[in-house]
């Protein structure tokens, strides 16, 4: 039987309530899943209206065809995203309505549902900050496009849709670790599973191995980019339009794209589960196996973070310069 779980399902290991903060989290998966689908409507008419670049505009390679204006990286990254957000939105509704049963005294009576919220929410969440991660990364591949095609580019603003993928990625992963932490804290003190020390061990390690390495692939990317588009403007002239070979493939973005769709399925296949008690013991407690499962499922997105950071804009592997 849980113990310690009060008003809104909070414990003394987690001062706020995974009830009260999803209607908010619901809102704001449906503002971004809005925000992509109208990015990418708007990017598809504009790729179709066939409309004709000016001379400054930089001819962009994509796997060794010539493709002008089009933002077929954006709409690859987006297209997932937009999926994700909008399952991830009836997720977090479904989270934020069910009702704690409380006495006179705002002391939960039954406190069943808790232990099914507190594991609906990691890979509600981890399905949250992926899909966050995906818009900043499709929005920045929309920015270099933009910024190669401007006649004097400078190298510090090259840098910066690199960069902004890998603070953001950096920054949600670590939010991530920090949920699952706090769900094993609150499962092994209020719940009675307590999960395996290596699996907390591992867990803690990420708090500060993930972000680092997050951080230093971006920004060696970033530089690489900038380094290649000033070193090929500066080959061609600027009277002419360059020709600006980027990632020459999209197995990054093919392969976040592909992992994405698999958590958009696997991510409420298990709510649902969770929801109608499977894995979860009679008295309202998780078995271990559920909680390691919501584990995996909270830390998952991070393995495609990386996917996402790799697929962010570079010079293709032949043409790199050198760090």
């Amino acid at each position: 039987m849980a113990t310690d779980v009060y008003e809104n399902c909070k414990t003394p290991d987690a001062q706020w309530s995974v009830v009260t903060s999803a209607g908010p989290n619901a809102t704001l998966a449906t503002v971004l899943a809005g925000f992509m689908l109208t990015a990418a409507i708007f990017l598809l008419r504009k790729d179709g209206a066939g409309e004709t670049p000016s001379v400054n505009d930089a001819r962009i390679y994509f796997g060794g065809r010539d493709k002008i204006g089009l933002h077929t990286y954006t709409l690859a990254l987006f297209g997932p995203g937009v999926l994700i957000l909008g399952l991830d939105s009836y997720l977090f509704g479904h989270i934020s309505a069910m009702a704690p049963i409380l006495n006179e005294r705002h002391e939960m009576v039954s406190p069943t549902e808790c232990g099914i919220a507190w594991t609906q929410t990691l890979p509600a969440s981890s399905m949250l900050a992926l899909g966050g991660c995906l818009m900043i990364a499709g929005l920045s591949w929309m920015l270099a496009q933009y910024f190669v095609s401007q006649d004097e580019p400078s190298g510090a603003i090259l840098k910066l849709p690199g960069l902004l993928s890998g603070v953001v990625i950096a920054a949600t992963s670590l939010l991530l670790v920090q949920t699952a932490n706090v769900y094993l804290d609150v499962m092994a003190d209020s719940f009675h599973a307590p999960a395996a020390c290596c699996v907390r061990s591992i867990c803690q390690a990420a708090y500060f191995i993930i972000p680092l390495v997050i951080i230093c692939m971006a920004g060696i990317n970033a530089r690489r980019f900038s380094m290649h588009v000033l070193a090929e403007k500066s080959r061609d002239g600027l009277d002419a339009a360059p020709d600006l070979h980027l990632e020459q493939n999209f197995k990054y973005a093919a392969r976040a794209s592909f992992f994405t769709v698999l958590l958009a399925f696997l991510g409420p296949l298990f709510f649902g589960l969770v929801a109608n008690r499977v894995g979860i013991n009679a008295d309202g407690t998780p078995k271990l196996c559920t909680v390691y499962a919501a584990t995996f499922l909270g830390l998952a997105p991070i393995a495609i973070m990386f996917l996402i950071a790799l697929a962010s804009p570079a010079a293709p592997p032949s043409t790199r310069v050198a760090t």
